[in-house]
């Protein structure tokens, strides 16, 4: 039984080697997991779980993948930096993850661009950096990230929708933004934050659209009121 235990924990690890290099991160990460509950010793199935885990961003199952390799490799120094170099990254990312709750965008945008260089295929890091560079007022920047997160994650992404309509509202494109979160009341009618900020994009536009006459008509006062009254408006 043992026997055939290794085998297959060293069919499943061969398997995830494939996975890995054709890019199916999810499918290898799964195929080292399996591989580990037949043989636990399987030292090339944990550190190739690790590697796909740290693509994946998931750097908290890439240390424990790199500690249970280290227990059938102590010292290696492959193994050492791997788990030191998936720690430093978990460690970025929660710091991060921290400092977005404290409102602190331009320090949690420097946390994240190493781990993101690790992982720039992991979703949910990008969903932070979006946050941090909406923070930080690098509008475009966010929305050129949302339109890839897009192409990746579907239009089903409730999140997604919502940094979306942020960054067409703080980039100037009102007609962007209602669509957006317009979209997202669709798919989500309780969705509190997408009615204020619809709301919000709604009456902006409204007041841009006043003083865009009223420029036209030559009252250039009454014009420059609306537009600072247009300004003044902002997201939550």
């Amino acid at each position: 039984k043992e026997d055939v235990e290794e085998l297959w924990s060293a069919v499943l690890g061969n398997r995830a080697q494939v996975l890995l290099k054709l890019g199916q991160r999810e499918e290898a990460l799964a195929d080292c997991r399996e591989s580990l509950k037949h043989n636990e010793n399987n030292s090339k199935a944990a550190m190739r779980g690790a590697l796909a885990a740290v693509e994946l961003g998931r750097f908290e199952d890439s240390v424990a993948l790199w500690l249970a390799a280290l227990k059938s490799h102590p010292g290696a120094k492959e193994v050492e930096e791997g788990l030191s170099f998936a720690r430093k990254n978990a460690e970025d990312v929660g710091r991060a993850s921290s400092l977005l709750e404290e409102g602190s965008c331009a320090r949690a945008l420097a946390y994240l661009r190493a781990p993101l260089s690790s992982a720039p295929h992991a979703p949910h890091l990008s969903m932070l950096m979006v946050r941090a560079l909406l923070g930080v007022g690098s509008f475009q920047e966010a929305a050129t990230m949302c339109e890839s997160l897009r192409e990746r994650l579907g239009e089903a992404d409730i999140e997604l929708r919502f940094l979306r309509g942020k960054a067409n509202f703080g980039s100037g494109d009102l007609d962007g933004a209602v669509k957006t979160w317009s979209a997202l009341l669709r798919l989500d009618p309780d969705h509190e934050e997408a009615k204020r900020n619809l709301k919000l994009a709604r009456t902006m536009a409204k007041a841009k659209s006043v003083a865009n006459d009223l420029f036209g008509k030559g009252e250039v006062s009454a014009a420059i009121e609306g537009y600072t009254a247009a300004l003044a408006l902002t997201t939550e």
